[in-house]
């Protein structure tokens, strides 16, 4: 039995010492960045990890399951679930209002250069503090639409604002907004499609090593 303790200890020591390659990696990332919520995620991940250590290794001792096949298929079991609800289902809620935001700064923004354009320079301290609003967001996200922006102020402040430019920064801007709007809300996109293929599978099969009656 303290072999199996052991082991099982030593598990969590790795996966948790895993756990913190994400968190350096998506920690270092620009704090208006996407990328960074990711590293919000994983620290979430790792805190419930240490909670479900504690109570699956006291489940172990307490009902003195002696096995090892048992004792991982109790543990990946968990940790599936432990990851699924800090980062599939956690990530995609704080993804989601984090676009959303963004979407509602971008529609607030162009409808600030509809109100310069039609209303002339009384609107132009208006466009300048809603771009100002969202400009480190775009920085960190979008910096092409960031550097079309920035070209149409400079030359606005010149007086040499014409037609054309003003289609482009209204198209990037509206481009911008539907990409937002149609991307994944999901930290890992590519994690989900595979978990749609062997999710169901592959619990089912932890589920019946938990209450399995195997003696290995």
């Amino acid at each position: 039995m303290n072999k199996l303790y052991n082991t099982i200890i030593f598990f969590y020591i790795f996966y948790i010492s895993f756990l913190s390659i994400p968190i350096i990696h998506y920690g270092t990332k620009d704090i208006n960045s996407r990328d960074h919520i990711k590293y919000k995620l994983f620290v979430i991940n790792i805190l419930l990890v240490i909670i479900n250590s504690f109570y699956v290794t006291k489940y172990i001792t307490f009902f003195k399951v002696n096995t090892l096949y048992k004792s991982y298929s109790l543990i990946l079991l968990t940790l599936y679930i432990t990851y699924f609800v800090s980062v599939d289902v956690i990530g995609y809620i704080i993804y989601k209002k984090f676009d959303e935001e963004l979407v509602n700064k971008l529609y607030d923004l162009l409808k600030n250069l509809e109100d310069l354009r039609s209303k002339g320079h009384l609107h132009y301290e208006t466009f300048v503090s809603s771009y100002y609003d969202i400009e480190p967001i775009l920085k960190s996200n979008n910096a092409n639409l960031q550097i079309i922006i920035d070209s149409y102020l400079q030359n606005l402040s010149r007086r040499r604002i014409n037609n054309n430019e003003y289609k482009v920064l209204n198209q990037n801007i509206n481009q911008t907004i539907n990409q937002v709007n149609n991307r994944s809300k999901h930290p890992f996109p590519v994690i989900i499609e595979i978990t749609k293929l062997i999710g169901i599978g592959f619990i089912v099969s932890l589920l019946l090593g938990v209450f399995s009656t195997k003696s290995v």
